[in-house]
This record gives C-alpha cells, structure tokens and sequence, in this order.
C-alpha cells in the first residue's frame, strides 16, 4: 500500500477488523451511490463457514451528484486487493497484548473525467500512422441545452463542456451523460471473498465472476482500456453514438509501392540452407573414397564374388529370374580391396 493511502481500522483484536481506505485529494471515494462507506473486512479463520469469510479484493466506482454537472468529474474508482489469503496479522502492542492489524494490501485509485484530446504533429507513412504529442485538456460544464430549445444542434437534450485551454466546444448527450457513470458502476463495483464462503456470488443472477477478474488483472490496463473503449464510442458515428461526427475520407493522388523486409521471414530458407550445405560436407567427409555406383548393374558384372563356394552359387537349370532372386536375398556382400588392390565383392559377416 503506498503512502498515499490511509487504512482506518475498528475491531475486537481477537477475529475480526473492518477497514476503510482514503485517498488524500479524492474525498468522495470510499462512499458508493448509496452513501454506505466501502469497507473491507479482514476475518480470522476462526469464523469458520458460519459467518463472512475475510475478503480478498473489492472495487468501487462512485458519482457524486452533487458535483454533476457542475464539474467534468464522471465519478471515482477504489480497488483493493489482499496479498495473500487476507487474513489479518496479529501482533503486539507496547503492553503485550495481542492486536490484530490489516493484511498487506495493493491499492488502485483512479478518476474519471469528461475531456477533450488534441493531437499535434500527426503524421503517416506506409507502414504507421504516428498521432504525434497528445494533450489532454479537462473540460468544465458551460451549459444545458434542452430537446425543442431554440439552437439545439443535436435533436435531443445535451450539456455543452468548454475546454479551457482552447476554448473549443464540446457537446455530450444527456443520455450519455447520465447512464455512463452507472453503467461504470455496475461493472466495477464488485467484491470478491475466500473460497470459504462466497456471499457475493448468486448462481441464479451473477453468470460471471466480474469481480474474480478484476482481481487477477492489472487493473491499470483495465481502467485505461474501459476508457479508450468509451471514448471511440462516444466520438464514432458507426458504429457509435455521436449521431454528428463526420468521416473525412482521403484522396490518393497516385500510388506507390511500399516494400518492408522482415529479416525474421529469412530464417526458415536461411536455416534450410545452412543445415543443407552442413549434410553435404558431413556426406563427402564419410563418402570422400567410397565410389558412387548407386543402383548401377556393372559392378555386379566387372567384380567377381568371393567367399561363397561353387556349389552356393549353383543355380537348377534352367534358370529363371525368380530362382536368381531368391538366391540373390541369401547373398549379402561389400565392396572391398583384395591383397592386389582390386575391387571385389566380398560376402559381409555380421
């Protein structure tokens, strides 16, 4: 847990401590929508499956009404997380006695804020389109602009957001504005417990353990992902909900080949190759004195058959292919030199 974030503990030092985690700068982050406080509650094992097991994870998003919409404020978002099985730690105070103190925790905080983004510099080759430097400016609530007014632009009631860095407009559907935060609401807001017991799962309703993934994922890939993900929504026509956003679509003047290499692609022929020319040297190593006859029938015929005896070879007239063949498989032989140098063919003893 960093420093940042302070743990305030009530308990009986024997079995149980409930917890709360604030966040200097983000007051309204341990109430949910309801105003209840979001508490963390590290249990011993001595209460068994009779009773609440200790929790493991738990993540609140939260809106604050009474800053919509006077601020670009959207809502705010607490996880925390138990290293380990979460159960408290005992330990000792100056006096001896036992007290009980939160488990190591990790700790996720967040905010979410309406606001407009500027690309400078952006540029596009072939292979990448490169947006440049990205400024992010928070927008501030300028008006509220009702269905049937006199200069609505959009057909439907939208609050209008200036950014105050360029003083560009920004119109946002009330639709959106209202149901974003409690849809970020229901999906973040989740608690997670020892397998002991499992209160916060319902068969009938909860299909899906959102909250058993939330706790196993890097929750800043996760928050920042939801918002890339809402924010092409937002500003896409289709699909997408901005009903007045307007494709621009490019003109090509000519056309130009574009080639990348990959060196990478290269290894499968450049490995074919080299394990290839080490199998012809290894080859002509082994068969450097050894002739090449292959499947040729003149060294049958030019070298003469030593070791068997006449009577072996004799063949019953008259002959036949078929009785040659047969006498044929008997005979295994090698080429090899004689006490003159000569090639013959020797029978070969296993």
């Amino acid at each position: 847990m960093s420093n940042d974030v302070v743990a305030h503990c009530i308990g009986d030092d024997s079995s149980a401590l409930d917890c709360t985690y604030t966040v200097p700068g983000i007051d309204d982050i341990p109430f949910d929508n309801k105003g209840n406080i979001m508490v963390m509650q590290w249990n011993t094992g001595l209460t068994g499956g009779a009773g609440p097991s200790t929790m493991l994870f738990q993540s609140l998003f939260h809106l604050d009404n009474s800053k919509n919409p006077g601020y670009s404020h959207i809502g705010s978002f607490l996880a925390v997380k138990a290293i380990g099985d979460g159960y408290p730690l005992y330990t000792y105070n100056a006096t001896g006695a036992t007290v009980l103190s939160p488990p190591p925790t990790e700790v996720y905080y967040a905010t979410s804020k309406w606001c407009a983004k500027t690309y400078h510099n952006v540029s596009a080759s072939q292979k990448i389109l490169n947006q440049g430097l990205m400024i992010s400016q928070e927008l501030t609530f300028a008006n509220r602009v009702e269905l049937g007014e006199v200069g609505n632009l959009i057909g439907a009631t939208y609050l209008t957001y200036t950014s105050n860095a360029t003083g560009a407009t920004v119109n946002i559907t009330n639709m959106a504005h209202d149901v974003l935060p409690n849809y970020l609401g229901s999906l973040l807001t989740t608690t997670v417990y020892h397998n002991i017991y499992r209160p916060d799962i319902d068969p009938d309703t909860d299909l899906v353990a959102i909250g058993f993934a939330l706790m196993n994922s890097n929750l800043s890939h996760v928050v920042s992902d939801i918002a890339d993900t809402l924010t092409n929504q937002i500003r896409s026509n289709n699909p997408g909900d901005n009903y007045s956003a307007t494709n621009r679509t490019g003109q090509a003047f000519f056309d130009e080949p574009y080639i990348e290499v990959r060196w990478v692609y290269l290894t499968l022929p450049f490995s074919v190759t080299l394990f290839s020319a080490i199998l012809l040297a290894i080859t002509i190593i082994i068969t450097d004195k050894q002739p090449l006859l292959k499947h040729s029938s003149m060294a049958f015929l030019i070298n003469r058959l030593e070791g068997w005896d006449d009577e072996e070879l004799d063949v019953d007239v008259p002959q036949t292919q078929e009785k040659l063949d047969r006498l044929a498989e008997t005979m295994v032989a090698r080429l090899e030199d004689d006490q003159s140098g000569r090639r013959r063919l020797v029978i070969k003893v296993d």
